[in-house]
C-alpha cells in the first residue's frame, strides 16, 4: 500500500480504519484508490492462508471499486449492500453458498464477478441491478436463474460457464443490450422462444450442453458474428439461420444432425462453418452459395459423396471430409484438382 494514499484521507473515520487495517496479521491491503478525501477503492488479500474474520467495511460509504477475491469468504459480506456508490465488485474464488436479497439494492453497479464460488441460486431481487453491464460467475453451481433476471437492461456481457442450469427464463430475450454470452458446459436442454430477439448480441458459446433444438426465430439476432454450438444433441436447425447475414462462423460439431437442407447459402458473411461429427447424409448444394466461406468441416458424417459445386467455391481455402463411407465416385475430380492449392482432407 501507497503511504501516500493514506495522507490524502480526510475522513477521520477512514484513516482510522486503514490504519488499524494496516497492521492486521492477517490480511493486507494490495490496492487503494481515494477520491476527494474519501476512500473509493480498495483491493485486499490475505497474508496468510488461516486467517481470521474479515473486518468490517462499513466505514468505507464511498467505496466505488470493491475486490475480495480469494478471501476464503464463506459468506457474503452484508454491508456491501449499504455502498450506495459501488461501481465493481470482485468477489472471486471464494466459499460463498448464497448471496442476500439485499444485492439488490445496488442500483449503480456495473460489473460483478463471482466467478468460482457455490452459488446454486440468484435471489429475486438480483433483477433490480438496472445499471449491470458485465456479470461473471463461472465454474459456480447455479441450477436456474430468478424470473428477474430478464429485468436486467444494461446486461452487455454475460458469463456463465462451468455450471448447472437446466434452462433460461421465458424472458430472457429481454436482455436487449447483450453483446456477449458465454454458457458453455452447462445442462440446457432447450432455449427459450424469446432467444432469438437479441438486437445486439455479437458472441454466442453454448458448447457442451443438452440441447435437441434451437428456436425458430433463432435466426433474428442480427448482429450475431460467432455462434458456437458444438457439443450438443441438435437434431434438426431451424431454417431462420439463413437470415444470419454479418455471421462470421458457426461451429456444429458433434451434433446429431441428419440434414441442413434450407438452413444455410444465405449467410453472406459466413468464414468458418464445422459441422464435423454429425449423421449428415447429404451436403445440400447451397452451402455453394457462401460467398465468403474459407473453411469447410465436414469430417465425421455419413457422406456419399461431395457436390461438385464445392470445388467451384473460389474464396474456399480449406475443407475437410475424412472419415466419411463415400462411394467411390464421390469425390469430383474438380475438387481433386485443387488439392495442390487446397488444405483439403479426405
Amino acid at each position: 500500500m501507497n503511504l501516500d494514499d493514506i495522507y490524502e484521507i480526510s475522513d477521520k473515520k477512514e484513516r482510522k480504519w486503514i490504519e488499524k487495517f494496516d497492521k492486521s496479521d492477517d490480511f493486507r491491503i494490495s490496492d487503494i484508490k481515494v477520491d476527494d478525501g474519501h476512500i473509493t477503492g480498495i483491493a485486499i488479500m490475505e497474508k496468510r492462508r488461516e486467517h481470521g474474520t474479515l473486518p468490517s467495511l462499513s466505514v468505507l460509504s464511498h467505496l466505488q471499486f470493491v475486490n475480495l477475491s480469494t478471501l476464503q469468504l464463506q459468506e457474503f459480506p452484508e454491508e456491501i449492500c449499504e455502498f450506495n456508490d459501488l461501481k465493481m465488485l470482485f468477489l472471486m474464488e471464494n466459499e460463498i453458498s448464497e448471496l442476500p436479497a439485499e444485492i439488490g439494492n445496488l442500483m449503480n453497479l456495473t460489473h460483478l464477478y463471482l466467478n468460482e464460488n457455490p452459488i446454486s441460486s440468484l435471489p429475486e431481487s438480483f433483477g433490480n441491478l438496472k445499471s449491470l453491464e458485465t456479470f461473471e460467475a463461472k465454474n459456480c453451481a447455479l441450477t436456474h436463474l430468478p424470473e428477474s433476471f430478464g429485468h436486467l437492461s444494461n446486461l452487455k456481457e454475460l458469463w456463465l460457464e462451468e455450471n448447472r442450469l437446466e434452462s433460461l427464463p421465458a424472458n430472457f430475450g429481454e436482455l436487449h443490450a447483450l453483446e456477449q454470452l458465454d454458457i458453455f458446459e452447462n445442462k440446457l436442454t432447450h432455449l427459450p422462444d424469446s432467444f432469438g430477439q437479441f438486437p445486439n448480441l455479437e458472441k454466442i458459446i453454448l458448447t457442451h450442453n443438452q440441447l435437441e433444438s434451437l428456436p425458430e426465430n433463432f435466426g433474428g439476432m442480427y448482429a450475431v458474428k460467432t455462434i458456437r454450438l458444438d457439443l450438443n444433441r441438435l437434431k434438426s436447425l431451424p431454417r431462420s439461420l439463413n437470415q444470419l447475414k454479418n455471421v462470421e462462423k458457426i461451429d456444429l460439431s458433434y451434433n446429431l444432425l441428419r440434414d441442413i437442407e434450407g438452413s444455410f447459402g444465405g449467410q453472406d458473411s459466413l468464414i468458418e462453418l464445422n459441422l464435423g461429427e454429425n449423421l449428415l447424409e447429404k451436403i445440400p448444394e447451397e452451402i455453394c452459395s457462401l460467398k465468403k466461406i474459407k473453411d469447410l468441416q465436414f469430417s465425421g458424417n455419413k457422406l456419399r459423396r461431395i457436390p461438385k459445386c464445392i470445388a467451384g467455391i473460389e474464396t474456399l481455402k480449406k475443407a475437410s471430409f475424412f472419415d466419411n463411407p463415400f462411394d467411390d465416385d464421390g469425390i469430383p475430380d474438380e475438387l481433386k484438382l485443387r488439392i495442390p492449392k487446397l488444405k483439403l482432407s479426405i
